[in-house]
């Protein structure tokens, strides 16, 4: 483990191992890849916690049912063909269509959404086939003011079944920031 916040991430198996002095199978292997796997785990435990707050604190935008699911975490707005992929663990994707460039963002991301396309679209049968959440047409003119107008990274909430999409008020900001600089982990 690199740091003590990876004991999080860990299977209890792996625990009790560590509990009672051994080194389990998978402490044997790569620490590296065991630390950003433990990670990855810890931002998926806590993200349901993080989709309630901002759902139920947020501003929603309603849009239209592509793939259930839920997902949350930070907004990343591609607009037009991704350069260079801008990539954050269990990111909201946000994209104004869903073009095929987009595909590879989405492995490991929490939910997509654009302002516009179909559900016969390649990036969202790449979406389902992932299991990742997906909102289609959601006003533009709804939502992008609430992601353009936050300073910094904005956390955003996205309920597949119902179409909805919920970003995150003042107070949700706050978390946001207090895990920018360090005084809140895990999430």
């Amino acid at each position: 483990l690199l740091t003590r916040d990876d004991l999080w991430g860990l299977a209890d198996d792996d625990v009790a191992d560590l509990i009672a002095g051994r080194q389990s199978a998978t402490m044997l292997g790569d620490r590296a890849r065991l630390a950003k796997e433990a990670r990855r785990r810890t931002l998926m435990r806590w993200e349901p916690v993080i989709h309630t707050a901002v759902l139920g604190t947020g501003q929603r935008v309603v849009g239209e049912s592509a793939c259930s699911g839920v997902g949350a975490g930070l907004e990343v707005f591609v607009e037009g063909m991704p350069k260079e992929p801008s990539w954050i663990p269990r990111m909201v994707l946000v994209a104004p269509r869903p073009i095929p460039q987009l595909a590879p963002l989405l492995w490991g991301a929490s939910a997509l959404v654009t302002f516009g396309g179909s559900e016969a679209a390649h990036l969202v049968e790449v979406a389902r086939s992932l299991g990742v959440p997906t909102v289609l047409g959601c006003a533009q003119e709804e939502l992008l003011p609430l992601l353009s107008g936050a300073s910094g990274p904005t956390l955003a909430a996205v309920d597949g079944g119902q179409g909805i999409v919920a970003v995150a008020t003042a107070a949700c900001r706050a978390i946001g920031r207090a895990r920018r600089f360090g005084r809140v982990r895990g999430l």
